[in-house]
């Protein structure tokens, strides 16, 4: 997936909006402040404020079964999370049994797009509505996906993903159904790689110059929208991939 690089000037623009990453959650209807301390036991609270760990994800001040998940870049302010995932054989595998029946466990990931451990979270319905978890298929619901509409580098040279919103994808094989609407390519679309025939957790790769000149002997499905796309300039070798759109009003 080609990253996007901003101007700084949109950085700036970005960090005062009110639709930032982390504004969107620290607005979120659904939270709700840690109550007074009392002598009563704690309910277990969804989105209660903690104060999280710097490096490493741990419980605080949440409740059992809980761990403190930033909300932040600075990692200054945090909710506490249902932990649902589950350590199995060196993988981590999602326990939806444990969520809530209007949650679903999700793959949570920071703003640099890094696991940050597997969390339940409220699925999302609407389209363009703000969601949590990129490209996790549960964080939205009717065929919509999560997807990062904005990143920009820091100062460190990171490049930092946010504004995640959920769309409707589409392709030469899905396209868009609403009224007025019609596949657009944003700079947010993501790129989709041919699953290799002999492995299909690997990308199908390709030669450039074959498939350029239509060469029966190049892999890649152009019926379905595949082209070969080349590792890096002066190679000739690259891997089947295709541009997947977004179902957009034509006036936009």
């Amino acid at each position: 997936m080609a990253l996007v690089v901003y101007s700084w000037f949109f950085v700036v623009v970005l960090t005062m909006c009110s639709c930032s990453p982390q504004q969107d959650l620290k607005h979120d209807p659904a939270a709700k402040k840690p109550s007074p301390a009392s002598s009563a036991p704690k309910p277990q609270v969804f989105n209660q404020a903690c104060q999280p760990d710097e490096q490493k994800l741990k419980q605080g001040s949440c409740d059992q079964g809980f761990l403190c998940v930033p909300q932040d870049l600075l990692r200054k302010e945090g909710r506490c999370l249902k932990d649902c995932g589950q350590n199995l054989l060196g993988h981590l595998v999602k326990r939806d049994q444990v969520c809530d029946e209007h949650q679903a466990c999700m793959l949570l990931k920071d703003h640099q797009l890094i696991t940050q451990g597997m969390f339940c979270l409220d699925r999302q319905s609407q389209k363009d509505q703000v969601c949590h978890a990129p490209f996790d298929d549960k964080a939205c619901d009717h065929g919509l996906t999560c997807l990062p509409t904005a990143s920009f580098l820091d100062e460190q040279g990171k490049t930092i993903f946010g504004l995640y919103r959920c769309k409707q994808e589409c392709s030469v094989l899905k396209p868009c159904m609403g009224d007025h609407e019609g596949c657009r390519y944003p700079h947010y679309a993501r790129a989709q790689k041919q699953p290799a025939p002999e492995n299909p957790a690997k990308a199908q790769k390709c030669q450039v110059s074959a498939c350029l000149n239509r060469d029966p002997s190049c892999p890649c499905d152009n019926a379905q929208g595949f082209w070969c796309d080349k590792l890096m300039d002066g190679l000739d070798v690259g891997y089947c991939i295709r541009k997947l759109g977004v179902c957009e009003a034509a006036s936009r």
